[in-house]
């Protein structure tokens, strides 16, 4: 509703006004050394109560991809932070009963891979509570694609033990996220099996 808008935008605004902590900027600047100042990183979102038995946050906060050079990758920390009081953040916090002064944000700068395949991994079936059972769900390309919901994934079920798949449903045409230089694209393709993954450059 509006109160969460007025407070998310007030929020936000306090965050992007100030410096990024001086021991974070210069954390973060001599990693990127490390790495090479000119490569490109992606930085993540890792929030408090974001999986929890009753509320789930994937793809509620903000990831930024394909990210250059030191000035952009701390504003973008900071943008990171500040999708922790996003409207849509604390309306899904709101609707949780989660209390929004417990919530907490670290951003991960993360080296950018270039992945052909992504996916997230479940070691215990988040369906069914199975402990014997492995889930991945896949996607071609950037994992963004599955997270934002504009990819549907390849969804696998695993024998824990043995490795062995239980299930194996393959989405038929699939949306694939990927950077190109200093672009970032989903284009929908027609699906290739899993084992047989491409760039579409």
């Amino acid at each position: 509703g509006e109160n969460h808008k007025v407070a998310s935008a007030t929020v936000t605004n306090l965050i992007m006004e100030r410096e990024v902590p001086g021991v974070v900027a210069d954390a973060i600047q001599k990693a990127l050394y490390r790495l090479g100042e000119d490569k490109p990183v992606a930085i993540r979102s890792s929030a408090t109560a974001e999986d929890m038995e009753k509320a789930s946050f994937a793809g509620v906060h903000d990831t930024y991809l394909n990210i250059r050079g030191i000035d952009d990758i701390l504003k973008h920390v900071k943008l990171c932070w500040a999708s922790l009081f996003s409207e849509r953040a604390i309306a899904y916090r709101s609707r949780a009963g989660i209390d929004h002064m417990k919530a907490e944000m670290a951003a991960v700068v993360q080296r950018m891979v270039l992945a052909r395949v992504s996916g997230v991994m479940f070691t215990t079936n988040p369906l069914t509570a199975h402990h014997s059972e492995v889930v991945i769900d896949a996607v071609r390309g950037l994992g963004e694609g599955a997270v934002s919901g504009k990819a549907q994934p390849d969804h696998f079920v695993l024998r824990k033990s043995t490795g062995e798949i239980k299930l194996s449903r393959l989405a038929g045409k699939s949306r694939v996220a990927y950077t190109h230089g200093e672009t970032s694209a989903i284009e929908e393709l027609s699906l290739i099996h899993i084992s047989e993954p491409t760039r579409p450059y």
